[in-house]
């Protein structure tokens, strides 16, 4: 049953928070700030606007925020009324894209500093937009299940990417104020995206709504590409 499956994955967390009890860090004292809370904020501000590289990704990581996790937020429209299943297939949808994101995350924790972060992240994002435009156009659970797989990799890897990319290019004495920021984005505008997406599956329909989050992502990825070169020359 339902309440099975959210327990179960409750208890996921457990493993998770041993993990996180082996850790073992250096001793931490705080930095005596001079400034407001406010004035720290704006620094880290125009520290993201004068940084053409740490802006360029930035506004990468606000339009897929925005348009890449559509599909996820209407995945239950599309199974029901698209791939016309139930529960079951609800579920082997998003078990794949789980799949997908654990082999990404396994893989780029395999490749280390071998790669060249800047160009992998520009190959996963035009391979993060157009999966989910593909993934639009399935009518067949297995073929979706498929896709998704490789979609939850892309959309693992050039998150994962973004986030190491940022942090490391980003000064100490900044790095909190920036991150902070990027966390905002990344998971703030998200329900931004899923109210687009809900108003246009009503207006044009789920798989059109989803197609065009897609094409929004990729139009965009192919401007700031071209804008900032910085990006992929990290």
């Amino acid at each position: 049953g339902l309440a099975w499956c959210f327990g179960v994955n409750a208890l996921s967390y457990l493993a998770v928070l041993a993990s996180l009890s082996q850790v073992r860090l250096p001793r931490w004292t705080p930095i005596e700030y001079l400034v407001s809370p406010f004035e720290q904020l704006k620094h880290g501000l125009q520290y993201i606007r004068s940084s053409r590289s740490v802006s360029g990704l930035m506004g990468v990581i606000a339009v897929f925020s925005i348009f890449g996790f559509q599909y996820l937020s209407m995945m239950p429209v599309v199974a029901r009324d698209v791939l016309h299943t139930g529960a079951s297939g609800y579920g082997l949808l998003l078990t794949f894209v789980g799949i997908g994101a654990l082999t990404g995350a396994l893989s780029l924790a395999g490749l280390g500093a071998r790669i060249r972060r800047g160009r992998l992240f520009n190959s996963t994002a035009y391979a993060f937009a157009g999966l989910t435009m593909l993934f639009s156009l399935m009518r067949s659970v297995h073929l979706a299940a498929v896709v998704l797989l490789f979609l939850g990799l892309a959309m693992l890897i050039n998150g994962a990417l973004a986030n190491g990319i940022l942090q490391s290019v980003v000064p100490d004495e900044l790095r909190g104020r920036v991150m902070a920021t990027y966390v905002f984005v990344y998971v703030g505008f998200a329900p931004i995206g899923s109210f687009i997406a809900g108003a246009l599956a009503r207006w044009i329909g789920v798989e059109w709504a989803i197609f065009s989050g897609g094409l929004a992502m990729l139009l965009y990825a192919l401007w700031a590409f071209w804008k900032y070169p910085e990006i992929r020359a990290v």
